[in-house]
């Protein structure tokens, strides 16, 4: 449990570093995927299926391609 705690803190962390995300975005990332690990790792799509704008998502994959998650 400790574990899955940890990588949810991880992920959750990298997220947060995409400023256009917000607490609003991240709340919804929360909600749909249930952890922050999975969603780091979905798709477009699944962003879009979140509720989230196509224009927070466009800066949320540009945005991961710059974060490395293990050293947030």
């Amino acid at each position: 449990m400790a574990d899955k705690h940890l990588s949810n803190q991880i992920f959750g962390n990298a997220l947060n570093l995409i400023p256009q995300l917000g607490a609003v975005g991240l709340g919804r990332l929360w909600r749909y995927f249930g952890n922050f690990e999975s969603a780091w790792f979905a798709d477009g799509n699944s962003y879009l299926e979140s509720g989230l704008p196509a224009k927070t998502i466009s800066q949320i994959i540009a945005g991961k391609s710059k974060i490395n998650p293990e050293q947030s």
